[in-house]
């Protein structure tokens, strides 16, 4: 199941339209857009969710925009084959899927929204202790990391 719609897709590309005339054709956008989806659940089921993902709202806007940015671009990709930039610049489709790339990594790196099932994060000593000044000295659960605060090398 996809978390977005033609509709979506064509948010990004609007001056673009899909029909069975035009390259990519309404189907091919359809399968860009079930492609980009499954490539979404996939790292989602690596992180311990269950698929697809209905709640929270949040998550799901965000999971509708990253299958359509996807999707978006490999549109562009299909529709301009040949386009490496335009006007010297960077093409739509390359700037799509900067965004999407930058969206799956977020799923597999970043910390997802409250309310999803995925295991917690490994942490870190930078971030379990941004707001302390000094080393804790007495935890007895704590470790000491190898490179700590307050320390010059």
């Amino acid at each position: 199941m996809s978390y977005c719609i033609m509709a979506d897709v064509q948010g990004f590309n609007p001056k673009r339209t899909y029909n069975t005339g035009t390259t990519p054709t309404t189907a091919q956008v359809t399968e860009f857009i079930e492609k980009i989806a499954g490539e979404i659940d996939t790292v989602l089921e690596g992180r311990g969710l269950t698929t697809p993902v209905v709640t929270p709202t949040s998550f799901v806007t965000f999971l509708k925009q990253l299958n359509a940015v996807g999707a978006a671009a490999l549109a562009e990709r299909a529709m301009f084959p040949e386009a490496s930039g335009m006007m010297a610049g960077v093409s739509a489709a390359s700037m799509h899927w900067k965004q999407y790339t930058d969206g799956l990594k977020w799923l597999k790196d970043g910390s997802l929204p409250t309310g999803t099932s995925a295991e917690p994060l490994a942490s870190s000593f930078m971030n379990d202790n941004k707001a302390n000044e000094t080393e804790p000295t007495d935890a007895p659960g704590w470790v000491r990391p190898k490179f700590g605060k307050n320390k010059e090398f």
